[in-house]
């Protein structure tokens, strides 16, 4: 009835109840602001309403101008709402330029990728053939040392046959003594390489202190007769080629060309030995003593020394070096043949503007040869029995890589000019190549 809706509104009005705004249009919605507008004027508490009319219509000005209420400030997301629709110019200059600045990224950012990747290609591309020409580097030096080895062991078996054979009556034998009284080989002759007499078919024997002449003869007589066919040796050790030279154009070959072979030699366990095709000069030599001698006593198979000083005058060596035994497996004495120093310097290099240096290293880590190191000089005739202390290779890494056996590695420092280091075994020696480049150079942009 009337009255009781009249009371009901009394009632809600009394305890501050307020009935649900609903606009009078269903499809309409009040606005939130609005809503928010009537719910703080009609509050049943009169400080939380509007202090005043002026407070309220100022309220409804807002409302009307788009802004924001006191009544329900907007929250960050409605704040942003509220510039877009009020500041829509803006907005879509904003939006284009974030679209720009979003597609100039993503452009970037493809751009960047594939030249990352183009430089990761040729990086890889630069390191691979970087790779292959040490790898190619090092079969190569591999397979000399490996034809060097080879000829040690015929000349060791060679003079191992003649060592068993019967003692020779037709073949003379020269000796040192001999050659102070000047009585040279027939066919002895003055060389541009070596700074003695050479002769290419006969051996010129040097006995030890203390040794006495009588003792050694017989075994001299046996080895005397092998000088023609280490010649031949000789000539083989720089190629097949060679061997096809005449007896003169063979005789300038060793004499004043040379050839990868400096010298041979066989020091014998009974006090006395040869050089070839070299004389020896030095009275005090003592085969014995040599330091390619120590190398190889007692061992079996091939041995390569570290370079020591030859003492004929040919300046730094490294020995290839071989024990000698007869039929009863007693040590009898050493043959080897040497290669100079230079030439196995010129044979490790590399002539590439990245590379910084070349080394062959011992099982240790050690330096035995560097590629840019200048040797110390001697006078002919110098005898050295001891062998300079090695230096260990600088790089740690590079060490302990080694003396673990890693058959092959490829490292590289840090800072600001880093080196790459790549390592190969060589199986002929027990060595390792190693190659020191600049990889600011290697791989540098194209």
């Amino acid at each position: 009835t009337p009255d009781d809706d009249f009371h009901h509104t009394i009632d809600s009005t009394v305890d501050g109840k307020i009935n649900a705004l609903t606009p009078y249009h269903p499809k309409r919605v009040l606005p939130r602001e609005l809503a928010a507008i009537i719910r703080k004027s009609t509050l049943l508490s009169r400080k939380n309403r509007y202090k005043n009319v002026k407070e309220m219509s100022d309220e409804i000005r807002r409302y009307l101008k788009g802004e924001a209420v006191l009544a329900e400030p907007d929250t960050p997301i409605q704040k942003l709402q509220r510039w877009i629709s009020q500041n829509k110019e803006k907005t879509l200059v904003l939006i284009l330029s974030i679209t720009l600045l979003s597609g100039s990224l993503i452009a970037w950012s493809i751009y960047k990728r594939h030249t990352d990747n183009l430089l990761s290609q040729q990086r890889e591309a630069k390191q691979t053939q970087f790779s292959n020409l040490m790898r190619n580097k090092s079969q190569e030096i591999n397979t000399q040392l490996l034809d060097m080895a080879s000829l040690t062991k015929e000349y060791a078996a060679g003079i191992e046959q003649v060592m068993g054979s019967q003692p020779s009556q037709t073949v003379p034998v020269y000796t040192f003594a001999m050659a102070q009284n000047s009585q040279h080989p027939p066919d002895a002759s003055t060389s541009k390489l070596y700074h003695s007499s050479v002769s290419l078919n006969h051996f010129v024997f040097k006995t030890a202190k203390g040794t006495p002449q009588d003792k050694v003869a017989p075994l001299m007589q046996k080895i005397a007769p092998y000088a023609p066919f280490l010649k031949r040796l000789f000539l083989l050790s720089h190629g097949d080629p060679y061997l096809k030279a005449d007896s003169e154009q063979a005789q300038d070959l060793i004499l004043n060309q040379g050839i990868l072979a400096a010298d041979t030699y066989a020091g014998f366990e009974a006090g006395f030995g040869f050089t070839y095709p070299m004389s020896i000069t030095n009275p005090n030599y003592d085969p014995r003593k040599r330091p390619w001698y120590q190398v190889a006593k007692g061992t079996k198979g091939v041995q390569w020394g570290q370079p020591y000083l030859d003492s004929a005058g040919l300046g730094w060596v490294i020995p290839s070096t071989k024990a000698l035994y007869d039929v009863n497996d007693t040590f009898k004495g050493v043959v080897g043949i040497d290669i100079k120093l230079p030439f196995v310097s010129e044979t490790i290099k590399i002539a590439k503007p990245y590379i910084k240096d070349v080394y062959l290293l011992n099982p240790k880590g050690e330096i035995l040869v560097q590629g840019s190191a200048k040797a110390k000089s001697y006078q002919s005739g110098d005898l050295v029995n001891t062998l300079e202390k090695l230096t260990l290779f600088p790089q740690s890494d590079v060490v302990k890589a080694i003396q673990s056996k890693v058959p092959s590695g490829y490292l590289r420092s840090k800072g600001p000019n880093p080196t790459v280091y790549s390592y190969q075994y060589l199986s002929a020696t027990q060595w390792y190549y190693l190659v020191e480049a600049d990889a600011q150079k290697l791989f540098a942009k194209q």
